[in-house]
């Protein structure tokens, strides 16, 4: 399990992405080794999820 996250954090941490933040790492982390799961939640769901959080400046 730790080899597992050790790996995806090789593959999500390149030299574009090395200076995210910690937070945004994880994020980016668990949901790339619960990929599976993720697989099984319908796109629109999570796009209307994050635009009833607040107005951003950009739409999706």
């Amino acid at each position: 399990s730790v080899e597992r996250v050790f790996s995806a954090m090789n593959i999500i941490k390149t030299d574009l992405r090395n200076k995210i933040s910690d937070d945004w790492l994880n994020d980016m982390m668990i949901c790339y080794v619960e990929r599976d799961i993720f697989a099984g939640i319908d796109d629109k769901k999570i796009i209307e999820h994050f635009h009833s959080l607040r107005d951003r400046r950009g739409h999706l």
